[in-house]
């Protein structure tokens, strides 16, 4: 109950400190600008990245299974004879 009062005293505080700022206008994106920011350094570095981090990950998680596989199958199943 403490916690929730604290959380509601917090709450109340950063609503009536923290000004209001009003929404910067958005400009008007074309198919053109998107192929233009997917192509770029700053995407596709850390994109590429990622991709391949996660690739790794997958290979080597799925490079387990046959082994947990052989592990799990009963002592006269053909899985066993791997």
């Amino acid at each position: 109950m403490a916690l929730a009062m604290l959380a509601a005293g917090v709450a109340t505080w950063a609503a009536l400190t923290v000004p209001r700022v009003a929404p910067l206008p958005r400009t008007r994106q074309t198919v053109l600008d998107l192929a233009r920011r997917l192509g770029s350094r700053r995407f596709l570095a850390p994109t590429t990245g990622l991709a391949a981090t996660t690739r790794r990950a997958l290979a080597t998680g799925v490079g387990f299974l046959p082994v947990l596989g052989a592990q799990a199958a009963p002592p006269s199943s053909p899985a066993r004879a791997v």
